[in-house]
């Protein structure tokens, strides 16, 4: 049991963490601040939490609507790829891939 409610509590803070981080997102791009100290090695555990996620939703260890959070981020994240490229922030090819799963299995409107 113990077991279980960390996990949970893990994935809600990957997901609080990952939706905070995205919303920033734009706002880093008007003020091309990626150099800051802390961005790199943030956006870096940003993508690790990504991963992490992306298995757990593999092992069904995602609640549904936990799932749908997930999903709803990989959209967003989508949808700001453009701005990734041109931060020059890297997306690791596993979460891209499951972008591209993502969006064939619904559409990518945010």
């Amino acid at each position: 049991m113990a077991q279980d409610a960390a996990l949970k509590r893990d994935i809600e803070t990957s997901l609080v963490v990952l939706e905070a981080d995205l919303d920033m997102l734009p706002e880093h791009a008007r003020k091309m601040d990626t150099n800051a100290p802390w961005w790199g090695s943030e956006w870096m555990s940003d993508m690790g939490r990504f991963e992490w996620l992306g298995e757990m939703a593999k092992q069904g260890q995602l609640g549904s609507d936990d799932l749908a959070r997930y999903h709803g981020l990989l959209r967003k994240l989508c949808k700001y790829l453009v701005l990734t490229e041109q931060l020059d922030l890297p997306v690791p090819d596993e979460v891209l891939a499951e972008l591209k799963q993502s969006s064939q299995r619904q559409p990518l409107a945010v």
